[in-house]
């Protein structure tokens, strides 16, 4: 019994892990059971970590780190009718800190049609929201699609960064065959300017293009001081008129019309038509600016056409309105005039030409100061209506303080005043007929093509109205 207990092989305890049988186990050395576990809780470790790591990314919405996101998102999308594209990203160096003021004056000139050949150009040129985390303020994404490699390596550009200027044109050939490679080419270049959130431009923000649509995207979040749109061939487009804010803005287009929705700052002016396009409209919402720096500031709104029609829609509701100093001129060669505005110390509403007036003013000035108001036409009609002012803002009822005068060549005048105006009326017409009628009205003459009358303060107010061969009406009450 002794022999064979002596004989008999230990077992090796529990707590090795593995039972007595297992030879393989018991003759491995004890450095490599540890190893083994050590590799073991590091791969659980990780997965644990990585699982955690990636929820919480997940989970977290703040802004990511620039490097971090892919240059695309900065990318306009080629046409994808046209086969052949070319890209790129670049940017004005402003040398300014992150959300720091800009005094510098930045700059877009596109020539697309300035060679020697002809091809069909298109495209657009966008103001649009760019990223918080961008580093320039503002970043550039230019896209180029075409219907052949040569029309793509047709169009270069470069930026003048001591001016921050983009030139963006077409190049000259050395030779006759290549300009006529070109010659039927379709073209369309989409340029994007992505303008850091927040930055503040105390310069000029000049676009200057051939045939590029221009547009002032939505939520496009910048102020500048001076911002001056022009396109000889394209179409002009507001899209942002609260966070977008330019204290003057020029708007221009010879063969383009203006549309959208605005905001004046101190002024805008706009303008369409020229020697090549007679008939191209502005027809936008103007937004008054909520903010104002006192009634004595100006506010000047200008828009010209050559031949196009005018309308221009302001609210008139007095939650929306801003009390400015607001100069009001309107003329067309030819077109017709129409829409609702908010009147100031001078409003002048002008059309040659077939052009009408369709009109409903607003009258919101304080200041003690005669106004002016003046509307008129050669051959078209004209009717306008003047609102009694809202609020107890003024000293003067600006209606009580107005020199008015409304005239037409050959077109019928009809005028709607409210009662609150007073003051001494005129109505003229050498061949028609003219008449005033309202309450509390003191008729001083009236026959067929002339009458005078008063009502309450016959000195507050002077309003005269007269057709050569149209026929006039005033209506006040």
């Amino acid at each position: 019994m002794d022999t064979k207990i002596k004989n008999q092989e230990p077992s090796l305890p529990l707590a090795q892990g593995r039972p007595a049988s297992d030879e393989s186990f018991r003759t491995r050395p004890l450095f490599r059971q540890s190893a083994w576990y050590c590799v073991q809780s590091i791969a659980v470790f990780a997965v644990i970590y990585l699982t955690i790591t990636r929820l919480a990314h997940f989970l977290d919405d703040s802004p990511r780190p620039t490097s971090a996101r892919p240059q695309d998102i900065y990318q306009v999308l080629p046409n994808s009718e046209l086969k052949y594209t070319k890209r790129d990203l670049t940017n004005f160096d402003t040398h300014v800190p992150p959300y720091g003021p800009i005094s510098d004056s930045v700059g877009i000139v596109e020539s697309l049609n300035s060679c020697h050949y002809n091809w069909n150009a298109t495209g657009s040129l966008k103001l649009v929201r760019g990223q918080y985390e961008q580093q320039p303020n503002f970043m550039i994404g230019i896209t180029v699609s075409a219907s052949s490699q040569m029309a793509v390596d047709s169009v270069i550009w470069a930026i003048n960064s001591e001016r921050n200027i983009l030139d963006i044109r077409c190049a000259d050939f050395a030779s006759n065959e290549d300009y006529a490679a070109n010659w039927d080419a379709t073209v369309q270049v989409d340029i994007t300017v992505f303008i850091k959130p927040h930055t503040l431009h105390f310069g000029h923000f000049s676009i200057n293009a051939d045939v590029l649509d221009i547009e002032i995207a939505r939520l496009l979040q910048f102020e500048t001081k001076h911002i001056s749109l022009f396109s000889k061939l394209g179409d002009i487009v507001g899209s942002e008129p609260w966070e977008f804010t330019a204290h003057e803005t020029s708007i221009g287009s010879h063969s383009g019309s203006i549309t959208g929705v605005w905001s004046p700052g101190n002024s805008i002016d706009m303008r369409t038509g020229g020697w090549r396009s007679l008939d191209k409209p502005i027809d936008i919402d103007l937004q008054p600016r909520r903010w104002s720096g006192g009634r004595a500031i100006g506010n000047r709104i200008s828009a010209t056409t050559t031949g196009g029609n005018i309308a221009i829609r302001m609210p008139l509701e007095e939650r929306e309105l801003s009390l400015h100093n607001t100069s009001l001129d309107i003329h067309s060669d030819s077109g017709d005039i129409s829409g609702s505005f908010v009147t100031g110390i001078w409003t002048s509403i002008t059309t040659r030409g077939s052009g009408s007036i369709d009109a409903m003013l607003l009258p919101y000035f304080a200041l003690p100061d005669l106004s002016t108001l003046i509307t008129s036409t050669e051959e078209g009609d004209t009717y306008l209506a003047v609102l009694p002012p809202v609020g107890g803002f003024y000293d003067i009822n600006p209606l009580n303080n107005t020199r008015s005068d409304h005239s037409s060549e050959a077109g019928n005048v009809y005028l709607r005043y409210p009662a609150d105006w007073h003051g001494t009326a005129l109505g003229l017409s050498e061949k028609g007929t003219v008449g005033i009628t309202g309450s509390h009205l003191r008729t001083i003459v009236s026959n067929t093509h002339m009458v005078v009358a008063r009502t309450g303060d016959e000195l507050a107010s002077r309003l005269d109205f007269a057709s050569k061969t149209g026929n006039g009406t005033l209506i006040i009450e």
